[in-house]
């Protein structure tokens, strides 16, 4: 027989996500939604929907590679339910964050981690990915062909490598656990940014086509 308590927990988790989903469809003009996709170039859509869900895969790949370093035993299917999870919940709560939080607690009470590593692995994650943003940032800087940024190019360009050496300091002298992923934290980074890259040229050119 089924656990009456458990039911009921089960029964109040779908109003809310039926409720959170109302919510979101009544936030969208559905008609300009649909004028856009009259518009678009179908194979350039897809092909945009296809590198976001990629981008997202190789996300959650990179967030579990950190759990892993705490000896949590997620698999990767499980985790990218977590991470999936955690993007519907940062549509609601506050901050873009929320999501995280969440995925942080569930871990928590699920795998009893101490709940500062859990954070801690949360904002590396985090700034794996802004690392990345930021030497992106830095190289679009150096080769572009721009009169205030000409003087400066030897600025951004050191930045790279020092940005990076400051990251992996911070990483072996707060949090050593994670270490031995460093660098494959920033090569998933990369994958991603890479992924979302083509993603936006694509959602572009496929909506002005």
């Amino acid at each position: 027989m089924a656990n009456p308590r458990k039911t009921l927990t089960t029964l109040l988790k779908l109003m809310i996500s039926f409720a959170l989903v109302y919510f979101i469809f009544t936030k969208i003009d559905l008609s300009q939604v649909a004028d856009t996709l009259k518009r678009s170039n179908p194979i350039y859509l897809l092909a945009a929907i296809l590198l976001f869900t990629v981008s997202k895969i190789i996300a959650s790949v990179r967030l579990n590679a950190y759990f892993h370093q705490l000896e949590i035993p997620l698999t990767q299917i499980s985790n990218l339910k977590l991470y999936l999870l955690g993007m519907f919940y940062n549509l609601f709560l506050p901050g873009g964050i929320g999501g995280d939080a969440y995925k942080g607690y569930l871990i928590k009470k699920t795998f009893e981690v101490p709940t500062k590593r859990v954070v801690s692995i949360t904002v590396l994650d985090r700034l794996s990915g802004l690392l990345l943003l930021f030497i992106y940032a830095c190289g679009l800087l150096w080769v572009l062909e721009s009169e205030p940024f000409n003087t400066y190019k030897w600025v951004f360009l050191i930045l790279i490598p020092l940005s990076m050496g400051v990251f992996y300091f911070l990483n072996k002298k707060f949090f050593k656990y994670v270490l031995p992923i460093f660098w494959k934290s920033l090569g998933y980074s990369a994958l991603v940014q890479f992924a979302r890259d083509a993603f936006r040229t694509l959602h572009h050119e496929s909506t002005v086509h």
